[in-house]
């Protein structure tokens, strides 16, 4: 796939780094053009289509137990790249201090649910908000799901925000939830009764309810009990399940960290003899550092068992269950509190993250290729903060992965603050724009009847930067009656994930078993993720329930500026125009033998026509 060069034009120099660094633009006052997102800090900002038009809307629940700070918000972006606050249409939503949240289709019905749990007037709350869905997408609590949850909050406004991870644990196409915190009282059930408040546990997705996975460790106790620090989620041994990554702090043992092999049984068993340290007030993460498919380990916080020392590790994934610790000296790391994102950021294949955090300020660590890593402080230092979140997301699909962060900016002789900005990456000499990989080929899906799984195959994707060992993939579903699951949710028509800032783990190998009951029309397919995260379109079997659509059912064309659709079926037809890069632009439901002409700009667009379970895709071009 060939890349587009882009030169910036720049004002000052360059500094000299071994890797090639991106420049950064403010998106100015991005709420309908005239204000900003809210100033806050100690929770989490998301960036989600949750009204599944194409574009990506914003999301932030923060506060730190004051008025001032303690705030919710729903901002749906619209086309033209600005937002527009939702957040009172959904009059179930509240603020919290202390605070994080998820979304999550938790029913599988193509609409993404939201969770938040925090602090309110003192007390730990857990919130279930269904999603409407069309035409008014708005989020209801369901109190009665709400019920099976402990109040969590992260306990303090100093700790880590990363506390709820979506996975499917069991590969059975419902997405599950690993939930951490300070449960504001004793979950007995999770925490073996032992007194302590700090959670680790699984809720098991049992087709649109929550129930808790007792007993996951060995099947005989549950996980140890933290609280202070993050959890993640990976498939660290490529054995096609998904393992646990769990960090904080525990009244026995004070700060630890520990790795959970998935054993496909409903059962989980520690792996031991990694030198891990064990932190509060930062994360532990899966990265894959040296694009070698398996995942490694980045380890960054605050040491309370050495008088709070800030570190920095990594550790290599030695594919054999082991890893090998790399010290600062060797890899250039350095710790204290911090809140990551993770992605190749300046498009040369390799992954990077972004630090933003007390001591660790607001820094790109650059990957070298070779272990070790680059540092940069953020540039405009305007955005510099400490003490919320920060996500990468592919906000105006230019190729080029932009950054959100939010938190306290302090006073450095330019005034202290609360920036909540949204940064667009705007390249750099030598920095290409990224393209997304090519789709999966050879898509096989087969039934096997002994071990009552779809065994789904395909061969590896390739892409412009990312070795074909380091891509990852996102698996789609539907069953007959109308169900989706994804594995991050996406769209289907083009591949786009719809989810950023919540931890969703892809599929590091080309082969998944998935666990459903044989089912006459079921649909599978599959699509590539490369480093930078962005998706190929899904790639399908062929012989799945998708059909395409007749010539004689539809027509598609371009008169001048004129888009002309056509409906020549006797079902209701869904068409879809789309940019070349798979941004939605508008969608039109025509009834049967209905027309429709419409104004388009000059330029290349793609027309998805949906009848049924039958599809197709037009190119078309206006005249210049």
């Amino acid at each position: 796939m060939k890349k587009l060069l882009i030169f910036a034009l720049m004002g000052i120099a360059l500094p000299s780094f071994a890797v090639n660094s991106v420049k950064w633009e403010i998106l100015q006052n991005p709420v309908d053009g005239s204000g900003g997102f809210p100033g806050t800090a100690s929770g989490r900002q998301l960036f989600v289509d949750f009204n599944n038009d194409g574009i990506l809307d914003y999301f932030i629940i923060s506060g730190q137990g004051n008025t001032e700070t303690e705030v919710i918000g729903l901002f749906k972006g619209n086309a033209d790249g600005t937002y527009t606050d939702v957040t009172e249409a959904s009059e179930d939503l509240y603020a919290k201090s202390c605070s994080s949240a998820l979304f999550i289709d938790i029913d599988n019905d193509g609409n993404l649910d939201l969770i938040t749990v925090g602090k309110n007037g003192g007390d730990a709350f857990t919130d279930v908000y269904k999603n409407s869905g069309a035409p008014d997408y708005k989020f209801v609590a369901d109190w009665e799901m709400a019920e099976v949850f402990p109040g969590l909050s992260t306990e303090s406004n100093d700790n880590g925000t990363k506390i709820l991870v979506a996975f499917d644990y069991n590969n059975d196409g419902w997405t599950d939830l690993l939930i951490n915190g300070n449960a504001g009282g004793q979950w007995e059930a999770v925490t073996g009764g032992n007194d302590q408040t700090r959670v680790v546990a699984i809720m098991k997705n049992n087709k649109g309810t929550f129930e808790l996975l007792e007993n996951p460790v060995n099947g005989t106790e549950n996980f140890i009990s933290l609280n202070g620090g993050s959890v993640d989620a990976a498939d660290f041994n490529c054995d096609g399940y998904m393992d646990i990554l769990v960090t904080g702090y525990n009244d026995d043992l004070s700060t630890v960290t520990k790795l959970y092999k998935n054993n496909g049984d409903d059962t989980f068993t520690e792996i031991t003899g990694i030198d891990f340290v064990g932190h509060q007030q930062g994360e532990t993460a899966f990265i894959d550092v040296n694009n070698d498919g398996y995942a490694d380990i980045i380890e960054i916080g605050r040491d309370v068992k050495n008088s709070w020392t800030a570190f920095g590790k990594l550790y290599i994934n030695n594919q054999d269950g082991t890893f090998t610790r790399h010290e600062e000296e060797e890899t250039t790391f350095f710790g204290g509190g911090c809140a990551l994102a993770i992605a190749d950021v300046n498009n040369d294949g390799l992954t990077d993250y972004f630090m933003s955090g007390w001591a660790t300020n607001s820094t790109f660590m650059w990957n070298n290729g070779d272990n070790t890593f680059t540092k940069e402080d953020l540039v405009p230092k305007a955005a510099i903060c400490r003490g919320g979140s920060t996500t990468f997301a592919h906000i105006d699909k230019d190729g080029f992965i932009d950054l959100s962060l939010f938190g306290y900016h302090d006073d450095d002789g330019d005034g202290s603050g609360w920036p909540d900005y949204i940064l667009f990456n705007k390249g750099g000499d030598g920095v290409a724009a990224n393209t997304a990989p090519a789709a999966p080929q050879n898509v096989t899906v087969s039934y096997n009847a002994a071990k009552k799984c779809y065994e789904v195959k395909w061969d590896k994707s390739t892409d412009d930067t990312t070795p074909a060992d380091a891509i990852r993939y996102n698996l789609y579903v539907k069953t007959p009656d109308g169900k989706v699951y994804f594995t991050l949710p996406a769209d289907k028509a083009t591949g786009a994930l719809k989810v950023y800032g919540t931890q969703y783990p892809l599929i590091p190998v080309n082969h998944y078993d998935l666990y459903m009951p044989e089912t006459e029309g079921i649909e599978i397919a599959v699509s590539a993720v490369d480093n930078g995260w962005l998706s190929s379109s899904f790639a399908s079997t062929g012989s799945s329930a998708v059909k395409t659509v007749s010539e004689e059912a539809c027509k598609v064309y371009v008169v001048g500026q004129t888009l002309y659709l056509q409906n020549a079926s006797d079902k209701t037809a869904s068409f879809d125009v789309l940019n070349l890069d798979g941004k939605s632009l508008l969608q039109q439901n025509l009834a049967a033998g209905e027309s429709k002409a419409l104004e388009v700009k000059v330029g290349a667009y793609v027309v998805r026509v949906a009848i049924g379970n039958e599809v197709v895709a037009y190119k078309v071009a206006t005249a210049w």
